[in-house]
């Protein structure tokens, strides 16, 4: 996902995507790939990471606002944005001991491939507070989990 914060720019990817190395690929609105510099990681979690990056493209592409620290509550309406589509849920359960998702739940099932890593968006500060990390189906998900991004 591409984020804005301060007037920077961020990417953020799950760990499976493109993990240590620097160099990447990047589709932004289904054009062909291109190569994309990642300049410098500014964050490294359990499910995430996040780099500045370097890619002419982006000036073209909207970003996405970031809102650091929000209140997450049981019932809060979120949304996931994924291939210009928004899925609606409600964040079911907060992390606890060692899980370091929210968990949320559906009203429509959705199938989760090609979804790694999408925003997830609160419209309460109107803002993406995290990334989309896993689900409980293959093809027919009512239940997935997200993990706040920690950029600060």
């Amino acid at each position: 996902m591409l984020l804005g914060k301060d007037g920077d720019q961020f990417l953020s990817l799950s760990q499976h995507q493109g993990g240590m190395n620097r160099w990447g690929s990047l589709s932004l609105s289904g054009r062909k790939p291109g190569p994309v510099v990642f300049r410098k990681r500014v964050c490294w979690q359990k499910g995430l990471h996040v780099w500045t990056f370097s890619h002419n493209s982006s000036k073209q592409e909207p970003l996405l606002n970031y809102f650091a620290d929000p209140t997450i509550k049981i019932g809060d309406r979120i949304f996931i944005l994924n291939k210009g589509r928004k899925l609606a849920a409600s964040v079911v359960a907060m992390p606890a001991g060692e899980q370091f998702r929210y968990l949320f739940e559906t009203d429509p099932s959705f199938p989760v491939a090609g979804m790694s890593g999408p925003p997830v968006y609160l419209p309460r500060p109107g803002a993406v507070i995290g990334a989309f990390q896993a689900a409980n189906h293959r093809t027919k998900a009512t239940i997935g989990g997200f993990e706040l991004l920690q950029m600060e």
